[in-house]
């Protein structure tokens, strides 16, 4: 199951605790024309971030806990809500086993540089592409220079 509406960022304890309620902050914005603050998230915590709905297997709760703590440490967290095994997250359903996620996840660099004035245009990925051939986002300036 996936689902990508924008979510307000406002991240409280009690959104990044196991609460299968909606937190207050946590609102589902409808329309995607313009509607996002990657940069207010990115300087202040708050505003309004694509996300993503997935499912994990609900033995995985303390292992997706962990990870969640790591990347928040780093700076990198991504994971708004964790919910309990077997309940519905955000009104949501869940399968038996499994328990919800909500990720901010998406195009929000892509909304970004958006948001920065700069357009852009993106394309659905459509094919395979091996592994081998991708390169470090280092070198994509020069290589762009090249071409």
């Amino acid at each position: 199951v996936r689902l990508s509406p924008l979510w307000a960022a406002t991240r409280p304890a009690s959104a990044r605790s196991t609460s299968t309620t909606r937190p207050p902050s946590l609102r589902v914005q409808v329309g995607l024309e313009q509607m996002t603050q990657v940069g207010r998230v990115a300087s202040t915590g708050n505003g309004i971030v694509g996300a993503s709905f997935c499912e994990i297997p609900a033995v995985g709760i303390n292992e997706a806990e962990r990870i969640s703590a790591k990347l928040e440490e780093t700076g990198l967290g991504a994971v708004m809500v964790i919910g309990k095994p077997n309940q519905p997250l955000l009104d949501i359903p869940v399968a038996q086993g499994r328990t919800g996620i909500i990720v901010m996840a998406g195009l929000n660099p892509v909304a970004a540089v958006e948001e920065s004035g700069i357009r852009t245009t993106n394309w659905a990925m459509k094919t395979m592409f091996e592994f081998e051939r991708l390169v470090p986002y280092e070198e994509l300036q020069t290589l762009a220079s090249c071409s």
